[in-house]
């Protein structure tokens, strides 16, 4: 069938912001390289020298949201990794296809949005971690081949998002997810899931619509949290009665 505006990430990324208390929260908007606020505030910015400035001591004591959209950036300005207080960090619809060991210095980071990118496999390099803080990971369509291992020590990770991308196989570490509510791996190369899937008791919606699942995985029967089953578009034959009512495959 057609492919709708969610079948590559599951739910709305929309162009606006989550609703901000702006007393608690500030919204920079980076216009590269000029940097705004919600009150109104403008600064042009040497992005190598002037890592210190008003805009940044306006904030330091607040969580805020960095925006970078559709910058066609090649890599993210070193600049953004002193700021340790980024709370949701907006990168999606550049070209960046390298992820830099500071990422991990951005302590506050609860989620991040690298959708429509150039990131690959080789994107991350050895001894690349995320924030432990982070609990929403947006990887959707980027050229990603295998199932990053760097994800795979977040424990407070609610949402993972890695559809469209090359993934075709789920590592049996993936278990160690252990507070995952949403999953879609929807639009890449998956034939089966590892038995140790059935140890993320904190799933309620796994969408892996548009794979290469010949037979249905038994094993997420075996899941009685999940709430949606998602297998649209996979090459699997009909489906005992008990099980059509749980699950979404055609």
């Amino acid at each position: 069938g057609d492919v709708n505006e969610n079948d590559c990430d599951g739910g709305d990324d929309g162009d606006g912001v989550d609703e901000l208390n702006v007393q608690d929260q500030a919204e920079i908007h980076w216009n590269y390289p000029t940097i705004t606020t919600t009150s109104g505030f403008a600064a042009d910015l040497n992005l190598q020298k002037r890592a210190e400035t008003e805009i940044f001591d306006s904030t330091v004591h607040h969580s805020f949201t960095l925006l970078l959209p559709s910058l066609t950036l090649t890599l993210i300005p070193p600049l953004v990794f002193s700021l340790h207080q980024i709370r949701r960090l907006v990168l999606r619809e550049n070209n960046i296809s390298h992820l830099p060991l500071q990422f991990n210095q951005l302590v506050n980071l609860t989620k991040l949005e690298l959708q429509n990118n150039a990131l690959t496999s080789s994107s991350f390099p050895e001894g690349f971690t995320f924030p432990q803080s982070l609990e929403s990971i947006n990887l959707t369509s980027n050229r990603i081949s295998s199932f990053p291992s760097c994800i795979l020590s977040l424990q407070n990770l609610t949402e993972l998002r890695l559809s469209n991308n090359l993934i075709d196989e789920v590592p049996a570490e993936m278990s160690s997810l252990s507070s995952l509510n949403y999953l879609y791996l929807n639009l890449n190369q998956i034939q089966q899931l590892p038995s140790s899937f059935t140890s993320l008791t904190n799933l309620l919606d796994v969408n892996l619509s548009r794979n290469e699942f010949d037979i249905f995985p038994p094993l997420l029967l075996d899941m009685p949290n999940l709430l949606t089953i998602d297998l649209k578009n996979n090459p699997i034959g009909s489906l005992p009665p008990d099980i059509k009512e749980r699950v979404d495959y055609r």
